[in-house]
């Protein structure tokens, strides 16, 4: 792949010869963006006896280390607001659930999704 430079300075405590050194090729770089998708929320799939109601999605492209971010629309956030709902979703070893807080959703929900991938520091 290409190398790509940047005119950055260099960090603190880092070698010039070391950073001078490490490229990152398109492909990798492409692959650490983020990325969107579409998954349904459906209203028939909660699981639950009570408050926290939750149920597992398909997620295409997630990975142990994914941090998965709904974005609902205008008009979502104000159904789920009148509903006294709140969503927010968790990744366990790759499966996302999405849980809510609140009543139990009655409406199905097809959402945009945001996965950036994430690194333990």
């Amino acid at each position: 792949g290409k190398n790509y430079e940047t005119s950055a300075a260099i960090p603190e405590g880092v070698v010039e010869s070391q950073y001078n050194a490490e490229t990152i090729s398109k492909t990798d770089w492409q692959n650490a963006l983020p990325k969107s998708t579409s998954i349904s929320i459906l209203a028939a799939s909660w699981t639950g006896s009570t408050n926290p109601w939750s149920q597992v999605v398909t997620v295409n492209g997630v990975t142990a280390n994914s941090k998965v971010d709904l974005q609902p629309t205008a008009a979502q956030i104000i159904d789920l607001q009148n509903n006294g709902v709140a969503l927010m979703t968790e990744n366990n070893s790759g499966v996302i659930t999405v849980y809510a807080l609140g009543n139990k959703p009655t409406s199905d929900y097809p959402m945009q999704v945001l996965i950036t991938e994430t690194i333990s520091v």
